[in-house]
C-alpha cells in the first residue's frame, strides 16, 4: 500500500515536470524571432539608430529661426503700442500741467486787474502812474491795485514778460522788483496785454485782454505740448469821471 502510494506520487511529480516544460516550449516558440531581433538595439541598423536619434532630438533649425522671426515680429508691434501709450500719457500729464500752472496764473493777473484802475500798458512807455492804451499789444502792465493808495506811488502792481527765463513775474512795488508765477517747466513764449478805453474820464468801462502762448513739457522725456490761451478782463469799478 505505502509502495503504490509512493509511486502515485512519483507519477503526478513527473506528468507536472513534463507539463511545465510544454508550457515553456510553447512561450518560446509563440514569440517570433524576428520581433525579439527587432527590439535589440544590438540588433538595429544604423540608419535606423539615426532615424530614430532623429526624431527623438527636438526642434530643426527651420523650426528655431520660424519661432524665433515670429516673436520679433511680435515684440516689435507690442513695444510700438507699449511706446505710444507711454508717450500718450506723457502729453496728458503736460497739458495738466500746463492748465494748472497757467490757468493759477492767468487767474491771479485777471482777479488784481478786475478790481485795479488806470491801467498803463508798456513799463518801457510814458509815465507808469497814468493810464495809457496799447491796442497792438505789449509784454507789461502796470496799474493801481484795488488796496494801493494813490498818494504812495510804488504800491502798483505790474505784470511782464521775463525774456531771459521765459516766465510771467509780478511786483507789487510798481515794477522795481518781480517774482516769477510760472512755473520754471512752463515755457512763455508770448504775453500779450491789449489795453482799451484807459481813461478814467471817458465814461467806459476799461478792458484788457491777456494773450499767453507758450510750451511745457519734461526735458527728459523730450515732450513738449504748444498751448494758446486768451482772456478779457473787465474793470470792476464803475468808471465815472
Amino acid at each position: 500500500m505505502t509502495y503504490a502510494f509512493g509511486a502515485f506520487l512519483r507519477y503526478l511529480r513527473r506528468l507536472n515536470t513534463h507539463r511545465n516544460n510544454t508550457y515553456a516550449s510553447c512561450f518560446r516558440s509563440s514569440a517570433p524571432r524576428t520581433a525579439l531581433k527587432s527590439v535589440s538595439p544590438m540588433n538595429m541598423t544604423v540608419r535606423e539608430q539615426k532615424r530614430k536619434l532623429q526624431y527623438s532630438t527636438g526642434f530643426t533649425l527651420v523650426e528655431m529661426l520660424v519661432a524665433i522671426f515670429v516673436f520679433t515680429i511680435v515684440m516689435v508691434i507690442s513695444m510700438g503700442a507699449i511706446l505710444s501709450t507711454l508717450d500718450a500719457n506723457r502729453k496728458t500729464q503736460t497739458v495738466q500741467l500746463v492748465i494748472d500752472n497757467v490757468d493759477f496764473a492767468l487767474e491771479g493777473m485777471a482777479r488784481t486787474l478786475r478790481t485795479g484802475m488806470d491801467y498803463h500798458c508798456d513799463l518801457t512807455k510814458g509815465t507808469k502812474t497814468k493810464p495809457r492804451d496799447c491796442k497792438t499789444g505789449a509784454d507789461s502792465i502796470v496799474f493801481e491795485h484795488a488796496k494801493g493808495s494813490f498818494v504812495d506811488l510804488n504800491d502798483n502792481y505790474a505784470y511782464k514778460l521775463d525774456t531771459g527765463t521765459k516766465q510771467i513775474k509780478r511786483s507789487i512795488d510798481s515794477g522795481v522788483t518781480f517774482t516769477p508765477i510760472s512755473a520754471a517747466n512752463v515755457e512763455i513764449t508770448s504775453l500779450t496785454f491789449y489795453v482799451m478805453n484807459s481813461d478814467p474820464t471817458d465814461e467806459v468801462q476799461s478792458r484788457i485782454i491777456i494773450s499767453v502762448r507758450g510750451r511745457a513739457g519734461a526735458e527728459i522725456f523730450r515732450t513738449k505740448t504748444e498751448f494758446n490761451l486768451q482772456t478779457m478782463v473787465t474793470q470792476r469799478i464803475p468808471d465815472i469821471p
